[in-house]
């Protein structure tokens, strides 16, 4: 958050308008969960990421709208793979579990290994998310 903070007062003063909800790291991954102004676009916010992976010295870093949609925040998540579907297992104890479903041919477009971009986003929606290559 202080980094964030540096970068909005130094370059980005449309970070202002925009609201920080969460930020989870995981390995070599960092996701922020937020809620854009309305000056930000798509750009600006790849050019806070970039700037953020150097001053924190992360891999990868991605930024996340916080919507309520699991598809909508998978396909930010895994920017540049494209996601196939969302698909919902009921298992026999009640409860649920989900399964991205992502080409076998955009594998190499996810930005960081599957393991990792599963409990991601299991954080973000509390819940299991499995992400299958087919």
């Amino acid at each position: 958050m202080r980094v964030l903070l540096e970068l909005e007062e130094s370059q980005f003063r449309e970070l202002k308008d925009s609201v920080y909800h969460r930020a989870i790291r995981i390995g070599h991954l960092l996701v922020l969960v937020v809620t854009s102004g309305p000056n930000m676009t798509q750009s600006r916010w790849v050019k806070v990421s970039k700037a953020l992976q150097e001053k924190l010295k992360v891999k990868t870093v991605r930024i996340v709208e916080k919507v309520n949609d699991l598809k909508a925040s998978a396909s930010q998540l895994l920017s540049p793979a494209r996601v196939l579907g969302v698909n919902t297992l009921w298992l026999p104890d009640g409860t649920v579990q989900y399964v991205v479903r992502v080409s076998k041919n955009e594998r190499r477009y996810l930005p960081s290994g599957t393991l990792e971009l599963e409990r991601a986003l299991s954080k973000l929606y509390s819940t299991t998310v499995k992400i299958r290559v087919e």
